[in-house]
């Protein structure tokens, strides 16, 4: 596929049923990938522009390479994860770090919970 400027692009939607590792020639578990892929809104050129990640109950944070300079962002709001978790370790209290940065305090708890999990 190529995009209006002439540059190829990845094709927009590849089946994941037919996906197969190059280097052992298996295919992949399609159901994986496909659950992962409904993750990710592609733009026009067919790349991937914006991916929400997974393990957060209440929170919504995405990846987005034109906001946080693709650093996890919450979509309420759009503070980097890591600047409101840093303000929070330096001692201000969950309710003045969420007035701060326009989140709600349960998804700045559940982005804590996701960051300590990552950190065992």
């Amino acid at each position: 596929m190529t995009s209006p400027s002439g540059r190829e692009t990845p094709p927009r939607h590849a089946a994941p049923a037919n996906l197969v590792v190059l280097r052992h020639g298996q295919r992949v578990f399609g159901d994986v990938i496909e659950s992962y892929l409904r993750r990710v809104d592609f733009a026009d050129d067919g790349y991937a522009r914006l991916i929400r990640l997974p393990g957060y109950s209440d929170a919504e944070v995405v990846v987005d390479p034109q906001r946080g300079f693709g650093q996890p962002i919450f979509t309420h709001g759009g503070a980097r994860v890591d600047d409101t978790l840093g303000r929070f370790r330096a001692g201000e209290t969950m309710a003045e770090v969420a007035a701060e940065f326009g989140i709600d305090q349960n998804e700045l708890e559940d982005a804590l919970r996701v960051a300590s999990r990552q950190a065992a």
